[in-house]
């Protein structure tokens, strides 16, 4: 399984929301086992998140 950047538009906020710029990210561990398929029964495409 290989990470890739995906570019996508940058949707104008509503009302009452606000836009914050991310300078920067890690990846918890749990994500990174998970992106090298080592997690039984995970469907692709996913998202890495933290709960």
């Amino acid at each position: 399984m290989v990470s890739e950047l995906v570019h996508r538009d940058i949707p104008e906020p509503s009302e009452g929301q606000v836009r914050i710029k991310v300078q920067a990210c890690g990846i918890c561990h749990g994500d990174s086992i998970t992106r090298q398929g080592l997690f039984p029964g995970i469907q692709y495409p996913r998202v890495p998140d933290m709960k």
